[in-house]
């Protein structure tokens, strides 16, 4: 599959997935994601990394194979000249001058969640939280509970990423830093992929016309994340996995039902 468009952003993440179920972590080691015009060319093994580089960027070339070297080939024959390129990165077989993997020790990692509990049952107070975790920093880490009687999951995921984004530029306010945000909302992870420059061009209004919910809390999101380069992670959540996403991702679970609960009560 190839993509050559000025578009905005990829017109739509699922049609651009056609012909590999990219969707899944599972599939990242099958399918090879080529960016050969971008703002990174090069290969890259997670679909979400691929995005990144073409979103809202004019005339972009997009390819998703089976082959390495065909991939390879595939950037050095569509690559234009000065454009900056960027390999498939694991941690531990990192090129020199190339981003570390987010298990890298010194590599800036966040996974955020939210918990809302309580609400909309009968006699109950509801509670509501959310959590980032830096697991190379847990000094880092901010838990915090959220008041309001209308709060959402979604709400509180987007607030956990706020949290991140401004953590880091705290740290690193130099934005030079790739932060690697690990969610196991596709809601908040298509938000930031895809969604919300169309959103911006239109508005703030939804294909269907409708003003889009959260608007206050996703505008935080992308002026949090300014000229930060972001790769979006997406986890599978409570599948008692023992891979390192997994063990970090039901940490920050846990931290966010935790203070959601010591604010939710039933009589």
């Amino acid at each position: 599959m190839s993509k050559h468009s000025s578009a905005t952003c990829v017109d739509n993440q699922q049609e651009a997935r056609m012909g590999a179920d990219s969707s899944s972590e599972e599939a990242s080691g099958t399918w090879f994601y080529t960016v050969a015009v971008g703002r990174r060319t090069g290969v890259y093994s997670i679909w979400l990394d691929a995005a990144a580089q073409v979103c809202g960027y004019p005339g972009f070339k997009l390819k998703t194979l089976r082959d390495y070297s065909e991939a390879l080939a595939f950037v050095k024959e569509n690559q234009l000249e000065g454009q900056e390129e960027e390999h498939e990165i694991t941690f531990g077989e990192t090129e020199a001058g190339a981003d570390p993997g987010p298990e890298h020790p010194e590599s800036l990692v966040t996974f955020c969640d939210g918990s809302v509990l309580g609400f909309g049952q009968p006699f109950c107070n509801g509670g509501a939280a959310y959590a980032c975790i830096f697991p190379h920093r847990r000094e880092w880490d901010e838990v915090a509970s959220v008041a309001g009687s209308e709060v959402t999951n979604t709400h509180v995921e987007y607030l956990a990423a706020v949290a991140a984004m401004e953590r880091a530029n705290y740290e690193d306010p130099s934005g030079e830093d790739v932060l690697f945000i690990f969610s196991d909302s596709l809601v908040l992870i298509d938000c930031m992929t895809s969604w919300v420059s169309k959103w911006q061009s239109n508005g703030w209004r939804t294909a269907k016309g409708r003003a889009v919910k959260n608007r206050e809390t996703i505008e935080r999101l992308v002026n949090a994340q300014g000229g930060r380069r972001v790769l979006w992670r997406h986890v599978k959540a409570h599948t008692a996995a023992e891979d390192w996403a997994s063990h970090w991702n039901s940490v920050a679970d846990t931290e966010a039902r935790g203070t959601a609960g010591t604010n939710a009560s039933c009589l």
